[in-house]
C-alpha cells in the first residue's frame, strides 16, 4: 500500500511540476540603467532571499496544503482497495486545489521580489523575441546568462523602449 501512495504522490508531483518543466522562456525581467554587474547580482540575490525566507506558514494557502497532506496520509491508512483509495486521493486533491494554492503562494513570493527591486530603483521590462531566443540558448544560472541579462538590464535605451507599464500588455 505504501508503494501505491508513493506512486500516486510521484504522479501528483510530476503533474504539478510539468508546467514548470515546459514553461516558456521568460518574457519579463528587471533592470536599472547604468547599474554595475556586482550591484545587479547582489540586488537580485538579496531580493530573492527575502522571498525565499518569507514565512508563509500562516497563510490560508499553506494551511490548506497541510490539511490536504494530512488527509492524504489518513486516506493511505484507511483502505486497501486501490480504486477507492485513488478516488479518495482525487477528491482530496480537488478539494484542496493544490496547483491553485501553490500558484497563489508563488505570486505572493514574487510580489516580495518585485517590491524589493522597485524599492531599489529597478523597472520591469519585456524581453524581445530575439533576446528570449538568445537567453534560451544559455544555461540557466551560468555566468554567461547573468552577464547577458545584465547587458540588457543596465542599458537605458533598452529599458526605455521595452519598459512594462502596469495595466498594459
Amino acid at each position: 500500500m505504501r508503494f501505491v501512495h508513493l506512486a500516486l504522490a510521484a504522479t501528483i508531483a510530476l503533474g504539478l511540476a510539468s508546467p514548470a518543466l515546459s514553461a516558456p522562456k521568460p518574457e519579463e525581467s528587471w533592470g536599472r540603467a547604468g547599474v554595475d554587474f556586482e550591484t545587479y547580482r547582489a540586488d537580485s540575490v538579496e531580493c530573492a532571499e527575502l522571498a525565499y525566507y518569507a514565512d508563509v506558514s500562516d497563510t490560508e494557502q499553506a494551511k490548506a496544503l497541510v490539511i490536504g497532506t494530512r488527509r492524504l496520509e489518513a486516506a493511505d491508512r484507511t483502505s486497501s482497495d486501490f480504486i477507492a483509495q485513488a478516488n479518495a486521493y482525487a477528491q482530496i486533491n480537488n478539494s484542496v486545489r493544490a496547483p491553485e494554492r501553490i500558484e497563489e503562494l508563488r505570486e505572493a513570493m514574487q510580489s516580495i521580489v518585485d517590491r524589493c527591486l522597485t524599492e531599489r530603483g529597478y523597472v520591469k521590462f519585456r524581453l524581445t523575441e530575439d533576446q528570449r531566443e538568445h537567453l534560451g540558448m544559455l544555461r540557466s544560472g551560468s555566468d554567461e546568462r547573468h552577464h547577458y541579462l545584465h547587458s540588457i538590464a543596465s542599458n537605458s535605451a533598452a529599458l526605455e523602449s521595452q519598459a512594462v507599464h502596469e495595466g498594459k500588455s
